[in-house]
């Protein structure tokens, strides 16, 4: 992957990191949400992304062609901040374990109905106006599962599916 490159952000990228490792001692991953060329997103995270082609460039735009893949999604309603706010609550204690693990009734030798299990971060995290008051908010899944391997959400609000073949246009932007 070809990004673009910023003085400022490989100049800072060591002392932000410092800063978040102290600041979120503990934590197990960190989603970056902003604009800008994605150098500091790229050295910080570890996370993984939905895989895409290109299909045409031009300046600040692309259109790219993304494969299917699954998404944990809840609908919310309120404002933007405050739906955002809510469905990534909600998907976090999904993807945390406030789940019911399929692993667990594979093996007729370790049946335990009430496992959980803990599912890797990933991104981006997509934010969809749905109509005038509700919000789609959605984790891309990991590409190790499918849709009979996810394990269950105990929260019926939080919907497991698979997002089909699709094509996105994209504004990228530098920050500066």
């Amino acid at each position: 992957m070809n990004l673009p490159f910023s003085e400022a952000c490989e100049h800072n990228k060591g002392s932000i990191l410092l800063i978040l490792q102290e600041v979120l001692k503990g934590v197990l991953s960190v989603l970056e949400i902003g604009s800008g060329t994605g150098q500091h997103a790229v050295f910080i995270r570890t996370e993984e992304v939905p895989q895409y082609e290109v299909i045409h460039a031009e300046g600040v735009y692309e259109i790219r062609e993304y494969p299917s893949y699954l998404i944990a999604e809840t609908k919310v309603e309120g404002d933007y901040d405050e739906a955002v706010n809510k469905g990534f609550r909600r998907l976090a204690a999904y993807i945390f374990g406030n789940n019911l693990s399929r692993r667990s009734f594979q093996n007729e030798l370790q049946v335990q109905p009430d496992s959980s299990e803990k599912i890797s971060m990933t991104a981006p995290v997509e934010v969809m106006k749905e109509d005038w008051t509700f919000w789609s908010v959605s984790f891309v899944m990991p590409s190790q599962y499918t849709i009979d391997s996810l394990p269950t959400p105990k929260d019926p609000r939080v919907v497991v599916r698979e997002m089909g073949n699709r094509k996105t246009a994209v504004f990228k932007t530098s920050g500066f």
